[in-house]
Order: C-alpha cells, then structure tokens, then sequence
C-alpha cells in the first residue's frame, strides 16, 4: 500500500518546517484569514535562469542585482528549491512543478514533453484544481510552438496558453528574448478575464542564455567587479576573463530587468482586491561555467519565495521541485490529486522514491490501478489566448483593405480563400492589406507562429466588393 494510503501530512507537521513570526502586512482583510476557506486565486512565476547571484563566492557588483527576491524571501515563506537540470532544461523542472512527478525516473536526458506527454494526459495541478472551479492559465512570453507547449498543455489541463503571439508592446533585449514586464499585463489580463478563482502559470524568457562575450548593445548598468581572490577565471591576480566578465556582467543586468518585474508585479497584487498567492522560482542556473566551489548554493538548486497579499504564516522549507505544488496546497488546504496527497503525506517515509517511482510509472505507462483502471483525465479543449483576435468590419480604402476588430498582435495574418496576405499591423483593433481584383470570401485573423503555425484564427467574413 502506497504509505499506508499516505499517511499524515507531513507538509504540515510542526515538526517537518521551520515556523517564522509570520509577516504582519494585511492587504488584503478578511476575518480569521484561512486559505482554504478564502479559495484564493494561485500564480506560479517560473523565472528564467534566476538566482540570487549573491551567491557567487568571488563576484561582487556594483549594485545588487536582485534586491526585490531579496526582500520577499527575507519576509515571506522561502527555501531552496532543488531542479533536475542546470544551464539548460526549463521544461523538465517545469514538468515537474505542474505534475509532481520527479524526472529522474525517465529516460536519460528524456523530455516529457517529447516524449509521453505527446500523447496522454497526467495528473496535474491543474486538473486537480479544476475540480475545485479554477479556470488554469499558462502564460509565456516566448513562441507557443517551443517544446510543443500548445500542443503539450492540453494533456496537462490548461484551459487557456497566452504565448507571446498574444501579446502587444513587446520589447527585446540585445540577444532577442521578450523583456519580462510584459507578463505584469498579461497576469493581470487572465485575473480580470473571469469572474472565478484563477490558476495562472506564468514563464518569463529575458535571461535567456546564451550570452554575448564581446560588450552588448544595451546600458549594462551593473558592473561586475572581482573579490580579491584566485580563482579559475582569473587572466592574472584580481582580473576576470574578459569574455566570461561580458557574460556575467550581461547575465546580471538581465536578471535586475526581471527583479523589477517581480516587484512590479508585488506592488501591483498587493491592492488587488481578491484573495491572491504568489509563488515565484527559478528553473535552474544559467549556463555560465560555475564551479561548485564558486558557490553558496548546490549547482542543482535556486529558490522559491511564497508570497500573499493577506496573512500568512512564514515559513522556511527546502524542497525539490516536483514537491513544491504539493507543498504550496498544503499551505492553501487543499489535498486534490493522488500525487498531492503522496507528498503531502509520504515525503518521509523510507519507501518514498521507491514509491514515488512506482506512483509514476502505474500513472504514465501502466494500467493506472491508481485511478481504478482508468484515466480519468480528458485532453482540454485548450484556447490559445486569453482573448481570441476577431473582426468586426473590412472597409475598403483607396488601394488598401482595413480590416478592425479586436485582440490584433503583431502575429495577426490576415488569410483570404485560405491563403496569408501581406498583413500590415496597425493596433490591436486593425490591421491593412492590399487590394487585389479577386473574391474576399472566407476572410479570417490567424495567430502566427514565426514558424508559420497557425495557432487560433477568429471566425470567418466575406466581403461583398459591389458594397464597395
């Protein structure tokens, strides 16, 4: 019997964490704040490459790069956060915070988004959520064709996946990763889309690898200064390596760009006016040469800071990153999901990998006895967008067809008989062909990946050119 049918929860055991005077900040008031009765809504930020690069034993800089994360971890709920991949590898430790399933036990260098995923469902938190009125989001201000996402989240259970094909004013940095303030927007766009509780998963890209060695383009800011030590970059006593100098020196200015969204996104939640849980992590380190011994940390692990805008107790807890959905539930409440409940319950028992293991397998390639023999978990008829690209008129104008409506991007292809048409972006309500002398019927707006995938396109219109 799997933990004797889990046993206690651990995650809540006085025993199991270390309890802080909680933080005394209450933006949001309610009478005896409970968080399972409060049912708040839930985003999860997975941050690109970040760390707290204070960490680095024999670098300083000019500025502190991340003082936003340093502030919440300093007064929230926090800990290490242990990921299956360094350099390299987002989606893996992102799989493993959806499901809480751990990527050791696939395939060596195994993706399950290439893999297993393609072609069932599993478990997830948000399936488990949607059992309890959530409508789940994912958001990711990079292409939704990258590691099959648009495809993938539906066997995981989101209802909708805004990729940056869905978004307007976006802006790049020298190596061309979409800046991470946009996501301020796009959060707020899914919180404000509905009427019910939302569980929002949110990816940024800015500090996106790989580097330039040579000077960029942008203001680097924040300087990159040696501590007064050997070490194995070093050209010569107290000097960096050039190259790994304009590395670092471009890495850290993209982070401090990406703290500032966190604090934005703090300053923007903190009056919002419904109960409200953030959690932020990063995916792994970035894939910069560091040695262990260069370190404070393990290569293999980041952090995670649990943030809320009503009362919660403070808490420091170290976990990996397949534990940290069961963990943030337990701290909201909520049990939902046999894989929940194992961690939840299980995380100490002797058996636990072996287990975990055994869980796994019997839910991706067995004959899920878990679930009675059957899985229970039905592909999601996903939306791409929050708000899909629409038409409300085509005018005709000197030689050039307007086309107005709503949600255009700069992704918007205008297809005319099923075929693109140079499209010219205006805003977000209208876009401009040219004229030909041919039929206009079975005119649609399709959401364009830059590999040429359609991703969405808004119901069809003809126009009738003796209307002209």
């Amino acid at each position: 019997e799997l933990c004797e049918i889990y046993g206690n929860n651990d995650f809540n055991d006085p025993e199991s964490s270390k309890s802080e005077e909680s933080n005394d900040e209450e933006s949001y008031s309610v009478d005896d704040a409970n968080s399972s009765e409060l049912k708040p809504n839930i985003i999860m930020v997975q941050l690109e490459s970040f760390f707290d690069v204070n960490f680095l034993k024999n670098y300083t800089f000019s500025e502190n790069p991340v003082p936003n994360f340093i502030k919440l971890k300093n007064e929230y709920s926090s800990g290490y956060l242990t990921v299956p991949v360094y350099g390299a590898g987002t989606v893996n430790t992102e799989f493993e915070v959806i499901t809480g399933m751990n990527t050791d036990f696939f395939g060596t260098r195994e993706y399950p988004y290439r893999t297993i995923l393609q072609s069932t469902t599993c478990e997830s938190i948000c399936y488990n959520l949607g059992k309890l009125g959530y409508h789940n989001y994912a958001i990711h201000n990079n292409t939704g064709t990258f590691y099959d996402r648009k495809d993938v989240f539906r066997n995981l259970g989101f209802d909708n996946f805004s990729s940056i094909e869905y978004m307007n004013h976006i802006e790049y940095n020298h190596i061309g990763w979409a800046k991470d303030d946009i996501l301020t927007t796009e959060i707020f766009k899914a919180l404000n889309a509905n009427d019910i509780r939302d569980f929002i998963y949110t990816i940024s890209v800015q500090s996106h690898g790989k580097y330039p060695d040579t000077i960029a383009g942008e203001n680097q800011e924040i300087k990159v200064i040696a501590a007064p030590q050997n070490n194995r970059y070093d050209i010569e006593e107290n000097n960096i390596d050039e190259s790994f100098k304009n590395k670092l020196e471009y890495y850290v200015n993209q982070l401090a760009e990406t703290d500032k969204f966190v604090g934005d996104l703090i300053d923007a939640l903190s009056d919002y006016n419904e109960p409200t849980v953030v959690v932020f992590f990063g995916d792994h380190l970035p894939p910069l040469p560091f040695d262990e011994e260069n370190l404070l940390n393990d290569k293999f692990q980041t952090e995670y800071v649990l943030w809320s805008n009503y009362p919660m107790e403070k808490v420091r807890r170290d976990l990996a990153a397949y534990q940290l959905n069961a963990y943030l539930m337990a701290r909201l409440g909520i049990d939902n999901g046999v894989l929940t409940q194992f961690h939840q319950r299980c995380i100490d028992n002797s058996d636990y990998q072996e287990e975990l293991k055994l869980l796994q397998y019997d839910i991706l390639y067995g004959n899920r006895y878990v679930y009675g023999g059957e899985n229970p978990f039905s592909e999601k008829a996903m939306e791409m967008g929050v708000f899909q690209p629409s038409i409300s008129n085509i005018v005709i104008k000197n030689e050039d067809i307007y086309i107005y409506g709503d949600n255009f991007t700069p992704w918007s292809v205008v297809n005319v008989n099923e075929e693109p048409r140079e499209t010219m972006f205006i805003n977000q309500n209208t876009l401009l062909i040219p004229y030909e002398q041919m039929s206009y019927k079975n005119i649609y707006v399709a959401q364009v990946a830059d590999n040429k995938i359609i991703l969405s396109k808004s119901m069809e219109w003809d126009l009738h050119l003796d209307e002209r």
